[in-house]
């Protein structure tokens, strides 16, 4: 079907959590190789603090080995997850296409030797100056980018440069 937002970049529509369905993309299916298990995949999109920027935050959830074989045992283990976030700096190139940089990490980690893990307030964050954010973009714009290819009120298709698709539900 033909895309409801001709122009998805500009849609508020874009705006808000979405959970990551479906992905080719090489870089978050080989979270599967780590000794982890890998739990939600989500993503967090707001608007920027200027005209045609957004702010993008990519969230995986990482589990303790063995975690979905417990929840299939039905034990009642905590939910002990460490989040790892990638925030990107995101700038309109087209009423498609948005330029990416990725410009802040975050995790919140679990600490197997603390039984209750860390409070939830408890996160190691690091950012790049802004200067360093312009500097990037101005010279990967065209190599870095996503582009939304469909958007509806529930679904969202986009590809990156390479033509891997990244199909994301609206979080409800």
């Amino acid at each position: 079907p033909a895309n409801p937002e001709p122009e998805p970049v500009d849609s508020p529509l874009l705006l808000g959590e979405w959970d990551l369905e479906f992905t080719d993309a090489f870089d978050v299916l080989s979270l599967g190789l780590s000794p982890l298990e890998v739990g939600r995949i989500s993503q967090n999109v707001r608007a920027g603090a200027s005209a045609g920027e957004l702010q993008a935050e990519n969230i995986v959830e990482l589990l303790p080995p063995l975690s979905s074989l417990a929840a299939a045992a039905s034990l009642q283990l905590p939910r002990a997850a460490t989040e790892y976030c990638v925030g990107a700096t995101c700038r309109r190139l087209s009423g498609r296409r948005v330029s990416l940089v990725f410009s802040k990490l975050r995790v919140r980690p679990w600490l197997p030797f603390v039984p209750w893990g860390l409070p939830d307030g408890v996160r190691l964050e690091a950012a790049l100056p802004s200067a360093a954010v312009d500097a990037l973009e101005s010279l990967t714009s065209s190599a870095v980018y996503l582009e939304t290819t469909y958007l509806d009120e529930e679904l969202r298709v986009a590809r990156g440069p390479g033509g891997e698709i990244y199909v994301l539900a609206r979080r409800r």
